[in-house]
């Protein structure tokens, strides 16, 4: 293979013969003996050999400080090991809890209120729209609003999973981080307030529903999807839901460090809390009480 920078050759046939340039000759000072005295231990400086490094000033013993073990720095204590388990097992259960209430949102969807809705277009309507309304009011942007929050909350924590129905993700031991999510989504938690003010006159007419939608109810009852519960009960935990995640983010926050300077997860994490502590949501629950 041809190289692609030609180096001179060193073949001396290959060369024309120059003729050689004698100089005129000239004295060369060569450097004299140095006495004794230059010769002690003290002052020893070679001028005449280039090849022995001991001859050389000896140059000084620069010590460098000592760095610290990154290992020791970031090592884990027991407590910090705790922590950490702690955060992991507060961050499954906020998964794990949002993901069996959206399977409840979507049993009060497809089980009671589609049918109901259905019925409305019939000479028979199970419902009036008012009746309707009354009872899920708000229900289906609280419904589709869980939707989308779970599917972020599962894009950010198990993104290998894509379906309500799979089994249950293995556990990460280091799960990301939730305020940013948490702020983007919690302002729509005001979706809850009509729901919520509209429910003690929900329950009160679920306690005597009229006799088509009393037989009605106690059908769709039976169905072992609804695990022995009834109806009220399950609209129930949409009134339940804003308290627990307040509860959630308490114990969060409990177990994330605090930044000494700028705003970390914790400050953020208030803040998401704040969010909650301060809806609608939480305070009509509070007076049903």
């Amino acid at each position: 293979m041809t190289p692609r920078v030609s180096f001179p050759s060193t073949d001396s046939t290959n060369l024309p013969a120059a003729p050689i340039t004698h100089l005129p000759f000239r004295r060369i000072s060569l450097p004299s003996v140095p006495s004794s005295s230059l010769l002690s231990a003290q002052h020893r400086q070679s001028v005449a050999s280039f090849a022995s490094f001991d001859s050389l000033p000896e140059e000084p013993v620069v010590r460098r400080p000592k760095r610290r073990s990154l290992n020791r720095k970031h090592s884990r204590t027991p407590a910090d090991i705790a922590r950490e388990a702690k955060r992991t097992k507060v961050i499954r259960e906020f998964w794990d809890t949002e993901r069996s209430y959206v399977q409840g949102l979507d049993l009060v969807h497809d089980h009671f209120l589609t049918p109901i809705i259905a019925s409305l277009d019939t000479h028979r309507p199970l419902l009036t729209r008012t009746e309707l309304t009354a009872i899920f009011s708000n229900f289906i942007d609280i419904w589709n609003f869980h939707h989308a929050f779970f599917s972020a909350l599962t894009a950010l924590l198990h993104p290998a999973v894509s379906h309500l129905d799979v089994p249950h993700p293995p556990q990460n031991p280091n799960p990301a981080p939730l305020s940013a999510l948490l702020l983007s989504h919690f302002p729509y938690l005001s979706l809850y307030t009509p729901f919520i003010t509209a429910f003690p006159s929900s329950m009160s007419f679920l306690a005597r529903p009229p006799a088509p939608f009393a037989i009605f109810l106690r059908t769709q009852e039976r169905d072992p999807r609804c695990g022995q519960l009834k109806l009220a009960d399950w609209l129930l935990s949409i009134v339940q839901r804003c308290p627990r995640y307040v509860l959630l983010l308490r114990e969060l926050i409990n177990v994330e460090r605090r930044e000494k300077e700028g705003e970390g997860e914790w400050d953020r994490l208030g803040k998401a809390l704040t969010l909650v502590e301060k809806g609608e949501s939480v305070h009509s629950f509070v007076s049903l009480n």
